[in-house]
């Protein structure tokens, strides 16, 4: 691994290429087909084990201006200790081996077999990031779990009624703001491929009969971190017809609440439907977004201002 120290900013993908481990940068560049957070967010290792222990600052004193003959008042910074574990998501891949040998090209087969698994896992692991819930052993908390009650100071209510709703959450990514995790000690960002050969192994759908199969197991260790409170901020209730026009006002609105705590930017934005409709109409005022604002650039789901950039990582319904 790459020497790095909390002022770098380096994603997972940027870490792999570093540390010269061409398989995890390989499964990373398919999962962030799926979860741009990879080549958005910043990843840490963790410092004690597979659990990250750490400090987040619950009051920042601004201090005081003064002039001559006149003091200022005594100031403290207000912490509390916080734990966040990683979590491990992993896949198989089985190829029938005949195929494979049949195919004049196997490692083309298992690698087009990968790439669809791979991406799978990619858009797992977004989903996990906003729904996880640590109450489930193999889960960590998400930024739902995180931001789940309006009453809290960082939550802000669109005042939507019903179930035919969504949320935005707004996220500061850096050392001491929102980061990803990955366990201590791994030489690979904690993402490994493992070509464990060929084995004979029971048919799906009739136990009894057994079949050669050239397995691979594809895993990815991570978890995530809000160091800074103020570094996740959600506006729920909105709903799923507001214009366009409003939703930029609500996005705006909230950045600016962010920039006056001190969260500078890049800001990274994600849409999340909490929707039982089947085919939510949050796209339109995506798209909106990506018309009336200067400089957009990338993609609709993507979108760059001169002051800020909002980045869609992840589309998920309830």
């Amino acid at each position: 691994m790459p020497t790095l120290n909390m002022t770098d900013q380096v994603t997972p993908l940027e870490l792999a290429r570093r540390a010269n481990a061409p398989e995890p940068y390989k499964i990373i560049e398919l999962m962030r087909l799926k979860n741009e957070m990879l080549i958005d967010i910043p990843a840490y290792e963790c410092n004690s084990g597979t659990i990250h222990k750490t400090t987040q600052r619950t009051i920042g004193p601004m201090g005081e201006h003064r002039i001559y003959n006149q003091g200022v008042g005594a100031v403290a910074t207000q912490t509390k200790l916080i734990e966040d574990r990683t979590t491990m998501l992993g896949a198989y891949s089985r190829v029938d081996e005949a195929m494979l040998q049949h195919s004049g090209n196997r490692n083309a087969v298992r690698q087009s077999e990968a790439v669809g698994i791979i991406k799978g896992m990619g858009l797992t692991q977004a989903e996990a990031c906003v729904n996880a819930d640590k109450s489930k052993v193999f889960e960590f908390d998400g930024l739902k779990l995180r931001r789940n009650k309006v009453d809290n100071k960082y939550v802000f209510s669109a005042g939507g009624a019903g179930n035919k709703l969504t949320s935005i959450y707004i996220v500061a990514a850096g050392p001491d703001l929102f980061h990803f995790l990955y366990p201590q000690g791994s030489k690979s960002i904690g993402v490994e491929r493992q070509d464990l050969g060929v084995h004979h192994v029971p048919q799906a759908d009739n136990p009894e009969k057994s079949l050669p199969m050239a397995i691979e197991y594809f895993t990815a260790q991570y978890g995530i971190c809000v160091r800074d409170p103020s570094a996740l901020i959600r506006i729920c209730n909105i709903p799923e017809d507001i214009s366009g026009d409003k939703l930029i006002e609500l996005i705006i609105e909230q950045v600016t609440s962010c920039l006056k705590a001190r969260v500078l930017t890049p800001c990274t934005l994600m849409i999340q439907f909490l929707s039982n409709s089947t085919k939510p109409q949050a796209t339109k005022p995506m798209w909106f977004i990506h018309r009336k604002i200067p400089g957009a650039s990338r993609s609709p789901m993507c979108v760059t201002s001169a002051a800020v950039r909002w980045m869609l990582f992840s589309i998920t319904k309830a």
